[in-house]
């Protein structure tokens, strides 16, 4: 992995796959980076699918009506060229999900076709036609500009855990961050839009529990409790999904819990997290139970190292994302 240097601040990116049942964080929290505030997600507008043209056309955040957009921010974050994370927090408390039901039934095992390459991760239902994941997931051939290659198609399996599911769908990229990048800058720029969102081809027709939304533009606007918030998803260092000759589509659901860590704002697309997270994991939704319901405000995408600690990043569901799907992703 290849390291990039600013400021004297060496960081490495990898991207994951969450679950435990308890917190897993066993340090003191000024070891680690603190909290960082999510203010320009939406900034870049996004890529959208054109049913008849077979193209994705760039809509620009003005562009698209009635939208909050949220200020927009600047990164001095940079890291590797290589997205691929690996970082498991304190102890590891991660509890299996033999059989999803409720909302982590709405939760998705998915799998992107590029050609003869499948890359497999974590998705979430928001409603029985759309599902939202991070982009790295299913945008990965990069050709030097922000129009990235997006998978053939998206295979996705409903409430998966152990080889089974509630439901198969097919799907495609419906529409991604317009300033994600998968190459050079991803870690300058690009991960702090990494979001996408799948359509899929038919709609879920098993009855199943769906995540709402809730937008947070900071941690200020999250819940400070112990084990506030929860995730579930498909990590490979479990399954064994990342090994030669492993079969991916039968990795089973884990689930954690942990928290949201202390706030400093960088005018970052992102909090930090002792949620534990490894590869597989990206796109997982992290939500949490009010008065109001189950709702997602943030997802599932790095793990950073700083100074040699490591620290799990989250991308915020901002007034301006929130706005985005809820607008033009409708059942």
């Amino acid at each position: 992995m290849k390291k990039i240097i600013k400021r004297g601040i060496s960081i490495l990116l990898t991207v994951l796959l969450v679950c435990m049942t308890q917190t897993a964080y066993a340090a003191e929290e000024d070891e680690y980076i603190p909290t960082q505030i999510s203010v320009s997600a939406g900034s870049g507008g996004c890529y959208q699918y054109n049913e008849e043209t077979g193209d994705f056309d760039y809509i620009p955040a003005d562009g698209l009506e009635d939208l909050k957009l949220t200020p927009e921010g600047q990164s001095e974050l940079q890291g590797t060229q290589t997205v691929s994370p690996k970082a498991v927090i304190g102890a590891d408390n991660r509890s299996i999900v033999t059989n999803p039901s409720g909302v982590l039934a709405s939760t998705c095992l998915i799998g992107a076709r590029f050609g003869n390459l499948v890359q497999h991760g974590t998705g979430w239902l928001i409603n029985n036609q759309y599902l939202v994941t991070a982009a790295h997931v299913v945008c990965i051939k990069g050709d030097g500009t922000s129009n990235y290659g997006v998978a053939d198609h998206v295979a996705v399996y409903v409430g998966a855990s152990g080889g089974t599911s509630k439901q198969y769908r097919k799907g495609h990229v419906f529409a991604y961050g317009g300033n994600y990048e998968y190459g050079n800058n991803y870690f300058s720029a690009g991960m702090f839009d990494d979001w996408a969102v799948v359509k899929l081809d038919d709609p879920v027709t098993v009855s199943v529990s769906y995540l709402g939304l809730r937008p947070v533009n900071s941690k200020s606007e999250m819940s400070s409790g112990e084990n506030a918030y929860s995730t579930q998803g498909y990590p490979c260092d479990k399954n064994g999904c990342d090994e030669p000759g492993a079969v991916w589509d039968n990795s089973w659901m884990y689930r954690t819990s942990g928290k949201i860590m202390a706030n400093k704002e960088r005018y970052l697309d992102m909090v930090s997290t002792n949620l534990d997270m490894a590869p597989g994991q990206s796109g997982s939704p992290v939500w949490r139970t009010a008065s109001d319901g189950s709702k997602v405000e943030a997802m599932v995408i790095s793990t950073t190292y700083y100074m040699g600690n490591p620290t799990n990043c989250l991308i915020l569901i901002n007034d301006w994302l929130y706005n985005y799907l809820t607008t033009n992703c409708k059942a």
